[in-house]
């Protein structure tokens, strides 16, 4: 059994279910926002629903971490020059170096991340 930890980032499909109701605010049972107050509410996922893991509770990136995506390869978070904007660049040498996406372009291509050094911060590697 994989084990799953708060704040971890996931995706959630759940097949072979039925809508149990939906509202006029067009929001069903299955939701994780209560469609009233705005409020995270909690759901039991039924068993057939495939869990699976996108990023680690210590996405997105910050400056100076150090990430290592599906194929154990490095990725490093830094500050654009030209602003707050967050981006990475691969410490693998068969890919471009010159290359420096985003964390999300990163995520989709190579995901999952697994954060490997987070100065001041956590790292469960």
């Amino acid at each position: 059994m994989t084990e799953y930890r708060p704040g971890e980032i996931v995706d959630i499909l759940i097949k072979g279910v039925r809508i149990a109701e939906q509202d006029q605010h067009g929001c069903v049972t299955i939701t994780a926002k209560d469609c009233f107050d705005g409020k995270h509410a909690s759901w039991r996922v039924p068993p057939q629903a495939a869990v699976t893991r996108v990023a680690s509770a210590d996405w997105p990136p910050r400056a100076g971490d150090v990430w290592h995506d599906r194929n154990e390869a490095a990725w490093f978070a830094f500050t654009a020059l030209n602003g707050p904007e967050i981006l990475m660049i691969p410490g693998d040498s068969k890919r471009d170096p010159l290359t420096t996406p985003p964390p999300h372009v990163v995520l989709d291509a190579v995901g999952p991340m697994t954060l490997v050094y987070r100065e001041g911060g956590s790292a469960d590697a």
